[in-house]
């Protein structure tokens, strides 16, 4: 009598189960850093590397996914690479085009040079003539301008002949940068001021409040420059600091006092987001804010400003939209036009590469109400 022999599974190779745990790990590295960055309450050295790197991080998911799904094949894989992919196409817009119409507006940091304008006394020709070329094909315009030195503040305003309302940062000299903000001279402009982040400081953003001569429409513009890693370094002890951010880590070896620099920053920029939601929870009338928040799209005070302001760039504009650019290769969008909810983006918003007045491309689009 023959006895039915018993078949006992072969033992799942250690080195399959490493190949999931591999593939799953890589694959939740997208997701992981997307929450992290959610998380308002999470004001660590993480935010900004996390919010910069959010595209890298979502390629190597992807490959994970992709790893995953060929070599170990498992569904859950599948899963996980549309997740990957849904992350990293969701700063990507592809809005229909708009025709342009209403109010043109214009946000650029112009303070960095690019390295085909590198000498500083191109910098201002190169900047005027731009804006004056852009200005003449509008009718109606409000530019946002960061680091400004108050001596120019005039030559804009007589170059561009517009309204210029300039308001500092630290400090109030000659040779100090601030916040410009020009309008056609088709506003009154009733009310301007600059607004500290901090009781006692300087450092702030600029809001005017402009009154359309033709219609009696009120709006606040709101001129902001978020603090810089950059900024945040030159105010910490221990660190060398000059030149540019590569010159700073070459000559900074040591790995804790950027740690220490990273987590400065994410609590400066909560806390001047949150001095920002103030005073725009206490505004009546419908509102422009534009600048440079440097911080990725990603980042949480972005999605937040979203529920209730429209991005530009989602409403009317095509592809990442980066507007600057760090080593050659890390492409960025810092510079954000939003507009309240009484506000429609009637015009393409889209971001001039072709310029190279400084190292960030101005971001321009247009606005109506009322339609």
């Amino acid at each position: 009598m023959e006895t039915e022999k018993l078949t006992v599974p072969d033992p799942v190779p250690a080195r399959s189960s490493l190949s999931l745990y591999f593939g799953l790990g890589v694959s939740l590295l997208a997701g992981f850093s997307w929450v992290v960055q959610s998380k308002a309450s999470l004001s660590g050295f993480w935010s900004l590397p996390l919010g910069l790197f959010q595209t890298e991080l979502t390629i190597l998911s992807l490959v994970g996914s992709l790893f995953g799904g060929l070599y170990l094949r498992n569904k859950i894989f599948g899963l996980l690479f549309l997740l990957n992919l849904f992350i990293l196409l969701s700063p990507y817009s592809l809005s229909s085009s708009k025709k342009s119409q209403g109010v043109a507006v214009l946000s650029w940091n112009v303070s960095g040079t690019n390295k085909l304008t590198e000498i500083q006394e191109e910098k201002i020709p190169c900047l005027i003539d731009y804006l004056s070329e852009w200005k003449s094909s509008t009718a109606r315009q409000v530019i946002f301008l960061q680091e400004v030195r108050k001596s120019q503040a005039v030559q804009f305003e007589e170059a561009l002949e517009m309204d210029c309302s300039w308001s500092h940062y630290l400090c109030e000299g000659e040779n100090c940068n601030g916040l410009l903000l020009c309008a056609d001279q088709e506003w009154n402009v009733n009310r301007q001021r600059q607004r500290p982040f901090h009781s006692g400081q300087r450092y702030g953003f600029q809001q005017l409040e402009l009154e359309d001569k033709n219609t009696g429409q009120k709006i606040n513009a709101i001129n902001i420059h978020l603090e810089s890693l950059w900024r945040t370094i030159s105010s910490l002890p221990n660190i060398r600091r000059f030149g540019t951010m590569s010159e700073i880590v070459r000559s900074n070896p040591d790995p804790k006092l950027f740690l220490q620099a990273l987590e400065a920053n994410a609590k400066n920029q909560r806390a001047e987001i949150d001095a920002l939601f103030k005073v725009l929870n206490q505004l009546q009338d419908p509102i422009l804010l534009a600048g440079d928040f440097n911080a990725p799209p990603s980042l949480w005070f972005h999605r937040y400003l979203r529920r209730e302001y429209q991005d530009a760039h989602v409403a009317a504009g095509h592809g990442f939209g980066h507007t600057t650019s760090r080593l050659d290769f890390l492409q960025m969008r810092v510079d954000y036009l939003y507009a309240s909810e009484e506000f429609s983006w009637t015009g393409n918003a889209s971001v001039d590469y072709q310029t190279h007045c400084s190292d960030h491309f101005p971001v321009q689009s247009f606005v109506s109400w009322g339609d």
